[in-house]
């Protein structure tokens, strides 16, 4: 896919004259991520390995990534699916206490926004990688370095890291529901509006501008602007190249 190839280039020196890092080491999008995510936790010879899910997107993933997985000491968390799981205190340390009780070595995020903001802010906290296992494409936080969290009752945005993987599985994007795909939809289009104020304020105000990062968001934006049919009707493709706007966004 020309979109993924894009995504996965880690270009050092930029034509716009500044050394771009991209701290993801893999972003895999697939068929079956099972034997691709086991070969990458051998490799970085993780064996303590804690998956953090709910009810809900343990059903569509988790319980075949745990249950896969024998060769891994793997411990889980899964929250229920009802209520709607908030990203609190408590929820927060109930992650950090499991990893702190199994001196878990990296993390599993089986789900979208609120399971990713858990894990990605008590990985941080614990000084250990975590890896993002989406299950819908509705949202463009997968490859964020911060997490929205309800702390005391009010919504505060903190610091954190980003996954230092991304493994998704084609088949559970697509047959998401589709309310979480109209609202990734949403949340792509919305970066027509963002890359053009930012395209404006360089002409206006001589902001630093990189044209090879506005391509990597205005490339998938057209797409799927274009292709919100095939999206709607859940086409592999076009549901795969959302998700890849998505992270590059």
């Amino acid at each position: 896919m020309e979109l993924l190839s894009n995504l996965l280039k880690k270009e050092l020196h930029c034509d716009c004259g500044v050394e771009h890092l991209i701290p993801i080491e893999v972003i895999q999008i697939s068929d079956d991520i099972i034997p691709e995510l086991a070969q990458y936790l051998t490799h970085k010879k993780w064996l303590r390995v804690l998956l953090v899910a709910d009810q809900n997107t343990w059903r569509v993933l988790g319980q075949e990534v745990a249950e896969s997985l024998t060769e891994f000491k793997m411990r889980t968390c899964i929250f229920p699916g009802q209520p709607k799981l908030l990203p609190t205190e408590s929820a927060l340390d109930k992650v950090i206490e499991i990893i702190d009780g199994y001196d878990i070595q990296v993390v599993l995020a089986v789900g979208s926004g609120v399971i990713n903001d858990l894990v990605r802010y008590a990985t941080h906290l614990k000084e250990i990688p975590y890896i993002a296992l989406p299950t819908a494409p509705s949202m463009d936080g997968y490859a964020s370095n911060v997490s929205p969290l309800h702390i005391s009752g009010m919504k505060i945005t903190k610091s954190a890291h980003t996954p230092i993987a991304i493994f998704a599985s084609i088949k559970v994007l697509y047959h998401s529901p589709i309310d979480m795909i109209q609202s990734g939809f949403g949340d792509l289009a919305g970066k027509a509006i963002s890359i053009v104020d930012w395209k404006l304020s360089h002409l206006v105000n001589d902001e630093y501008f990189c044209n090879e990062a506005y391509q990597l968001v205005l490339v998938p934006v057209v797409y799927c602007i274009e292709n919100a049919n095939k999206i709607i009707e859940r086409d592999p493709n076009a549901i795969t190249n959302l998700f890849i706007g998505l992270i590059n966004a």
